[in-house]
């Protein structure tokens, strides 16, 4: 092992533990060899880490002048740009510009579309590299995600079905998914099934239970449907979606003192949105008419 292999182990020891020494070692390493790749990568990836996108940038800067292999720091550009906000534009030509495109790659460009809300060209892509990626839950679920967005229902199930047929390891997102396929589909009964397993897998946001809870009052579980209409409350107590809806079915349920209790709660929380107006407005007509009869 020469002196700058050795200093390479040494940065890679530090990057975790000391990463500003991690740094003063590399800078070492390019000052004494420039074209030392490893030397670039680690100061790419810890300033990436640390979201010092101005010296990342930096980095890729210097690094180019001494590698040939254009492409690799195309789509490292392309990732910075992916990294922060407002630059996904950026991000895609960086991508684009790259000759020999690799499925990681067209994987982030991708993501960078959906960002774009170009869903249909994010699908295109991700249907052509998914042989590659059938063992990865994560672009299956990404892909489905799609497909959902898309209103794609059927196709959605049919991938994530997929997930169990090739006997990798089941997870709360899978149910999660094909709970809301079921559920836009209005087979609620089905959608239930999903949401409860996806429950037993840990699944619990406040975006979920609240799922779970209108797909409840759908199949008229309605003491089911307010638990988990306040389970969301409890998960995020900024959920607003949680508190109408709950306000809502305690008026269907006649209970108008609950209701007006959460439309009370979520007006105290975001006293300007539009929502709580129209419910607690709907509400006060369901008052009047209740005292004329």
């Amino acid at each position: 092992m020469n002196k700058i292999e050795k200093m390479l182990v040494k940065a890679d020891h530090f990057k975790n533990l000391n990463w500003v020494l991690a740094i003063e070692i590399l800078e070492k390493i390019i000052e004494k060899a420039p074209e030392t790749l490893k030397a670039h990568q680690m100061l790419y990836h810890i300033y990436m880490k640390k979201k010092l996108y101005r010296k990342t940038e930096e980095i890729l800067k210097r690094a180019i002048k001494y590698h040939s292999n254009k492409d690799y720091f195309y789509f490292l550009y392309g990732n910075l740009n992916l990294a922060q906000i407002g630059k996904t534009s950026y991000a895609i030509k960086w991508y684009e510009k790259v000759e020999n495109k690799f499925p990681e790659l067209e994987l982030n460009l991708a993501i960078a579309y959906t960002k774009q809300h170009r869903r249909k060209k994010a699908i295109k892509i991700l249907e052509r590299i998914l042989p590659k990626y059938r063992e990865f839950v994560q672009v299956i679920l990404f892909l489905s995600e799609q497909y959902i967005a898309e209103n794609n229902y059927t196709k959605a199930i049919n991938l994530l079905m997929k997930i169990k047929i090739n006997k990798i390891p089941a997870n709360a997102d899978v149910h999660y998914l094909l709970g809301i396929c079921y559920d836009k589909m209005r087979n609620w009964i089905q959608a239930y099934l999903y949401y409860q397993k996806a429950e037993n897998f840990g699944m619990s946001s406040a975006k979920f239970y609240n799922l779970f809870g209108k797909c409840c009052q759908n199949i008229g579980e309605i003491k089911q449907a307010i638990k988990y209409f306040k389970k969301s409350i409890s998960k995020d107590m900024f959920f607003i979606k949680s508190y109408l809806d709950l306000s809502k079915l305690y008026v269907i349920e006649n209970d108008t003192l609950n209701a007006n209790k959460y439309l009370t709660l979520a007006t105290k929380i975001d006293p300007l949105n539009i929502w709580i107006a129209m419910t607690s407005k709907k509400l006060n007509k369901r008052k009047k008419e209740d005292e004329k009869s």
